[in-house]
This record gives C-alpha cells, sequence and structure tokens, in this order.
C-alpha cells in the first residue's frame, strides 16, 4: 500500500508557528522569569471570575512548562498534520477555522459544567482538544467502509478512528490524575467532530427571495376611448 503524509496546509503551519511560540514564552516566563502565564490562560473551571469567558478562549494555548508538555504539543501538532491539513483541503479554510473554534469553546463549557460537583477541579489546559476534534471531524467525513492508514503504519476504517481517539482520551485519564473535567472535555471535543460534520451535512433549504421594496410601476399603456368603432387614421 503507497502512503503519502498530507501536506502542511497554511493553516496548520500557521497553527504551528502559534503554538510552538506559545509553548516556549510560557516556559521562560514560567521557569525563568517567575511569571505563571500558563495560570492565566488556562480555564480556571472553578470558581468563575471575570476572566472565565476569555479563558474559555485562551485555555487551548496553556501549556505545561514541563515534560509532559512537550509531549503534549508533539501530539498535538501532529494530529493537527495529519488530520486538519486533509480536512482543510477538503472542505476549506473557513471550515477548518469553524470546526477550531468549536472545539475550543464546546469543550470549555463542558469542562465548567462537569466541575461543578468536585471541590478542587483542576483547570482546563492544552490544545489536545483540537487534535482530537480533528481527527474525529476527518473520520466521519469519510464513507463508513472507507479504510486509512494511520501514520503510515495502521490500516484501519474511518470509524476505527473516532475509537482510537476514545481510547486515547481513556488512556490519558488512566495514567494520569484521573482528572475527570479533563477526560470530560476530551469526550467533549471527540463529540465537536461528530457534530459539526453532521452541521456541514445539513440539508440547505432554498432561500426565500425577500420583497422588492421598489414602488410598482404603473401601467405605460392607456386606453383610448372608441376602439376599433373609430376609423384608423393614417399619416400619408
Amino acid at each position: 500500500m503507497s502512503f503519502a503524509a498530507p501536506p502542511i496546509t497554511s493553516l496548520t503551519r500557521t497553527l504551528f508557528v502559534v503554538l510552538i511560540a506559545a509553548f516556549v514564552v510560557e516556559t521562560v516566563s514560567s521557569n525563568w522569569l517567575g511569571f505563571p502565564l500558563p495560570a492565566w490562560l488556562a480555564l480556571t473551571t472553578k470558581p468563575w471570575s471575570v476572566l472565565t469567558p476569555v479563558q474559555i478562549f485562551t485555555h487551548p494555548f496553556a501549556m505545561s512548562p514541563r515534560r509532559d508538555g512537550v509531549v503534549d504539543l508533539a501530539l498535538t501538532l501532529l494530529f493537527l498534520w495529519w488530520m486538519l491539513s486533509p480536512f482543510e483541503q477538503r472542505f476549506g479554510r473557513r471550515r477548518a477555522i469553524e470546526l477550531l473554534a468549536a472545539a475550543t469553546v464546546v469543550p470549555g463549557l463542558a469542562a465548567l459544567v462537569i466541575a461543578l460537583p468536585f471541590a478542587n477541579p483542576a483547570p482546563l489546559a492544552g490544545s489536545v482538544g483540537w487534535g482530537l476534534a480533528t481527527l474525529s471531524a476527518f473520520a466521519f467525513s469519510l464513507p463508513r467502509d472507507a479504510t486509512i492508514s494511520l501514520m503510515g503504519v495502521l490500516p484501519m476504517r474511518a470509524i476505527h478512528l473516532v475509537w482510537f481517539s476514545v481510547g486515547f482520551a481513556l488512556l490519558r485519564f488512566l495514567t494520569g490524575d484521573s482528572d475527570f473535567v479533563l477526560f470530560g472535555s476530551e469526550l467533549a471535543a471527540v463529540g465537536v467532530g461528530y457534530g459539526f460534520v453532521r452541521w456541514m451535512a445539513r440539508p440547505q433549504g432554498r432561500r426565500r427571495k425577500k420583497p422588492s421594496r421598489a414602488p410598482k410601476r404603473s401601467n405605460p399603456f392607456r386606453v383610448i376611448d372608441g376602439g376599433d368603432e373609430d376609423p384608423p387614421k393614417y399619416l400619408n
């Protein structure tokens, strides 16, 4: 089976630069300057504050300045390259940006809801949700019987890729600190991929034509009394 890596699209290349630059800046600020920038960008799930609406959008850029942050960043970049680039090629840059926006807001809101019963829930940080959402969306956008090659090594059906993303989130939950907030947000990210593809496939209704506001023209013809009974007049 021949295999070719997908090309890196312009959006993916931009995300690469932004995420790597954010990781470097946060690592230097935390480890060398003593300023906890990742804590400001991460979504504090409880208690809520005036920064909560902003942190819903900034939490994908909050990264751990330790070694585990390097692993998470590498996995995210890999998923974006292998899944977001083909998705952008098929559906366009606009749809890819909309997918990332949904994969930012929905997991953030899910984390806030899941954290309610817990006394001291962990904050939500990292862009792994982007990778899981794009992986799920790419898989659900393919036919059910389509066969793909995961990273050029493991051939599998598209639906198996979804189970791979769920298993990946479960593995992170079991091998980590059993963070229910993070696990729930990552499952929400997988659901975002499915929901976004279903939303794109919705039937497009015909747009109703708006009634014209232009004034109606009066009839340019007028009736002349007499009609056919009058003798015709000719110009000689």
